[in-house]
């Protein structure tokens, strides 16, 4: 007996698969960023924390002063202190 694929088969068992591997790979630990970086503001103090590596970066607005030379550039994971 002959191997005969149909090609409405092939092409839905590629997407079911598609899906599957973006299903499983969206669960992953670390997979997302979302939530990374938390920021918050008082007493004219600003406070950038990475969640993940603890760093924290501080601004002071109402003195126009800069704590850290590091508040205003990208965070990164590549940041380090």
């Amino acid at each position: 007996m002959k191997n005969r694929f149909d090609a409405k088969s092939v092409v839905a068992g590629l997407v079911l698969g598609t899906i599957v591997v973006a299903s499983v790979a969206a669960g992953l630990p670390g997979s997302g960023l979302v939530g990374r970086y938390q920021a918050s503001m008082a007493d004219g103090k600003a406070l950038i924390i990475d969640t993940v590596t603890g760093q924290a970066w501080m601004d002071t607005h109402h003195a126009k002063v800069v704590n850290d030379p590091d508040f205003f550039k990208t965070k990164t994971s590549a940041t380090t202190r």
